[in-house]
């Protein structure tokens, strides 16, 4: 008897197809689930069938039930089906995953050592919260202001948490602008995949379980404005969006006062101040407050 079955995330019911290869009639009586899977996936359009020798049917369809919200969470389980026939149990193994990538940005892949093969990145706060709730997005890449025809760069990465390899399909990257002269440049280079590291990738298209793939994209601009654009990654199971935006300037930046002084100052300790810094851009000037940290030991 060949089985065919599968779950995934992508929310559709896959059909289990039987096919008879015995040489006498093969009578399908009942199919049993496993109590706690319920909550994970149902069986619909089931009817005891009789199949003779090299017949061939679908026999139920598997669809995943509405407890899974694989918009927010990843998922994966193992389990069987118990099919009861007239000449023995059979046990059917079901696989079920959403198929989703993890999204990591500059600040995480850059230090690849802040994350380990064991455990998966929890979703940000950002993604099950509304826009009024947050004072940005976290999963936005923002490269800041940059001078005028100076590269900014940033690292992309996907992970994949799935037990399956998850095919790259199309990848590509754009800006949305109206300028016809120093129009900004959008560069993305893909990196490679491999273990959760930055050193040795290989190039690929597909990404292996529990590896990832990393991008890195360069923008540049040669007029003063304000850009976005996005990023986009496409799978079988996704389109994954992620925006981006930069700013162009010219300034500099200069503090507004000559010295710093230190008050109370003792031997292996940090001691901060509040200062003034003013930033001119396009011949404007405004005030930044900061902080700045001091380990130095006065030997005076």
């Amino acid at each position: 008897m060949d089985k065919e079955e599968e779950e995934s995330g992508g929310g559709r019911g896959r059909p289990l197809v039987v096919r008879n290869h015995f040489n006498v009639p093969l009578s399908i009586t009942n199919i049993s689930v496993p109590e706690n899977c319920s909550r994970y996936f149902a069986i619909e359009n089931f009817r005891p069938v009789v199949l003779q020798p090299n017949d061939e049917r679908t026999l139920l369809r598997i669809r995943r039930t509405a407890s899974i919200d694989d918009r927010h969470h990843q998922f994966t389980y193992f389990t069987s089906l118990r099919l009861a026939t007239n000449i023995s149990d059979y046990e059917l193994p079901v696989l079920g995953y959403s198929g989703r990538l993890e999204r990591l940005l500059s600040p995480t892949v850059r230090d690849a050592s802040l994350l380990t093969p064991t455990g998966l990145v929890q979703p940000q706060k950002m993604m099950v919260a509304s826009a009024d709730e947050t004072d940005g997005d976290p999963q936005e890449l923002d490269f800041g202001v940059l001078p005028i025809a100076t590269i900014g760069e940033a690292l992309v990465a996907f992970r994949n948490p799935n037990p399956i390899p998850i095919p790259i399909i199309h990848w590509k990257g754009a800006i949305t602008s109206e300028a016809a002269v120093g129009a900004p440049t959008i560069t993305v280079i893909l990196r490679g995949c491999g273990p959760l590291r930055l050193d040795g990738l290989v190039f690929c298209h597909t990404v292996q379980p529990g590896e990832w793939i990393v991008y890195q994209i360069s923008v540049q601009s040669g007029t003063i404005d304000s850009y976005q654009g996005r990023f986009t990654v496409k799978t079988d199971y996704e389109e994954i969006v992620t925006p981006l935006r930069f700013t162009t300037a010219v300034g500099e930046l200069h503090l507004m006062r000559e010295r710093l002084r230190f008050d109370d100052c003792f031997p292996v300790s940090v001691t901060r101040f509040v200062g003034k810094v003013g930033v001119t851009q396009q011949s404007s000037e405004r005030d930044i407050y900061g902080t700045a940290q001091c380990g130095l030991i006065d030997q005076g």
